[in-house]
């Protein structure tokens, strides 16, 4: 198992705390979840696995209104989108060597309430290359879109295009070219 698999004892602790409590309130679980998205002290796989913890506590703790809101009925469009387009990235690319978590992932603005829909995309490598196809809705009453960035973990570089739903297919051609820039 390498480095980037590790788990710190830090984040043991905090993925234990987060388990055995049992009175969590919504906000709470929202605010462990960006907390833990925003540590500049852990790694894209702590982050995930506390992340994906929250999720999870929020889906059972909350399962009628609020984890619906937050997580599901709102986000169908995207998650039908974002699932075909990662399905097909998994038939022309290698994506095995990914530092974080492969798949369609909710996002931490979505999760901690600074967006209303934020679902994403991602691929990250050794040298800290990492790109994003992201579906976002600022809020209710505004149009979702498409966000493809590329970026360089701790360096200045960080370029991010929007397009319309309607363009999603230029978004889905910019995201394979960042991959075969950065896939290993």
């Amino acid at each position: 198992m390498d480095s980037e698999r590790k788990i710190s004892d830090r984040v043991l602790k905090v993925k234990n705390y987060i388990e055995e409590r049992k009175d969590w309130q919504l906000q709470d679980l929202q605010n462990f979840y960006n907390n833990a998205s925003n540590d500049k002290k852990i790694t894209d796989y702590e982050k995930e696995i506390l992340t994906e913890l929250c999720e999870k506590i929020i889906r059972e703790r909350f399962p009628r209104k609020n984890s619906r809101k937050i997580l599901n009925n709102k986000s169908s469009e995207a998650k039908v989108l974002l699932e075909e387009v990662y399905s097909n990235l998994i038939k022309n690319f290698d994506l095995s060597k990914n530092k974080v978590k492969n798949g369609v992932k909710p996002g931490g603005y979505m999760i901690g309430g600074q967006m209303y829909v934020d679902w994403y995309i991602s691929y990250k490598n050794d040298e800290k290359f990492n790109t994003g196809f992201c579906y976002l809705q600022k809020s209710q009453e505004t149009e979702p879109y498409i966000e493809v960035n590329f970026r360089k973990v701790g360096t200045d570089l960080d370029e991010r295009k929007n397009f319309s739903i309607a363009l999603k297919d230029d978004a889905i051609l910019l995201f394979k070219n960042y991959l075969l820039k950065i896939i290993n």
